[in-house]
């Protein structure tokens, strides 16, 4: 497993196989969109100092030769919320980081929903098991 430093702007996602199967602790996260001169930021403000602003997927547990896909649901697939729409975690790549957001909800708007699937696949590439949790995408500032 290569080292990442996780930071404040990083929301951790725990994923554990457990007996070939998924076991997420948290179901939901939230993120924040920074727009540094878009119409959610008109004054130019920093990012809000501990408001993570994208994903880092760790997985614990994973058979040599397995690995987890991360995919967003057909219908959030292509939105422009995450740099990528597909994430591929193996052991040789774990943790995985999203990258910073790039659309989020506009400044009177309520916040917006990417959500994924999570597949844990087996050395052949057949799905495993699967879990569907959610991100919540606000504004910040």
């Amino acid at each position: 497993m290569k080292a990442i430093a996780i930071d404040v702007e990083k929301e951790l996602v725990r994923i554990l196989v457990i007996n070939r199967k998924l076991v997420i602790p948290t179901d939901q996260h939230r993120i924040y969109h920074y727009s540094p001169d878009g119409p959610n930021n008109p004054t130019s403000l920093p990012p809000t100092p501990g408001r993570p602003n994208e994903l880092v997927w760790l997985v614990w547990g994973l058979p040599q030769g397995w690995r987890v896909m991360i995919e967003a649901k057909p219908q959030f697939q292509g939105l422009g919320y995450m740099p990528q729409d597909v994430y591929t975690i193996a052991l040789d790549a774990n943790p995985v980081p999203s990258g910073v957001t790039l659309r989020g909800p506009g400044p009177t708007d309520p916040p917006e929903w990417w959500i994924y699937d999570i597949k844990l696949l087996d050395g052949s590439g057949h799905v495993i098991d699967s879990y569907d949790p959610e991100v919540i995408i606000d504004k910040d500032p």
